[in-house]
């Protein structure tokens, strides 16, 4: 079986759906930036206070996600963008 190539990935959008994603790629060994807008810190607060983000589920533990509020730094990271914002945003 071949290796899965390895990505740089760039989520913006850092609540649920996109941690979730982030920890799932994390996982598989890309490497991921989270993009958050600086007024909306909602869910990242706190894993930017801890420095971690505690995952349960199918994949359980702790992971070290990488956050940012410079969009521009999120785009220059990757030429792979996940957009994960809610309907309404």
């Amino acid at each position: 079986m071949e290796p899965t190539p390895q990505f740089t990935v760039s989520i913006i959008g850092a609540g649920p759906v996109g941690f979730a994603l982030a920890a799932d790629l994390q996982s598989r060994g890309h490497d991921v930036l989270v993009y958050l807008h600086p007024t909306h810190l909602g869910h990242a607060s706190h894993v930017i206070e801890k420095g971690y983000l505690r995952i349960t589920g199918i994949i359980n533990g702790l992971t070290t996600i990488r956050v940012t509020t410079s969009i521009s730094e999120a785009i220059s990271f990757s030429k792979i963008l996940f957009l994960t914002v809610p309907s309404t945003g």
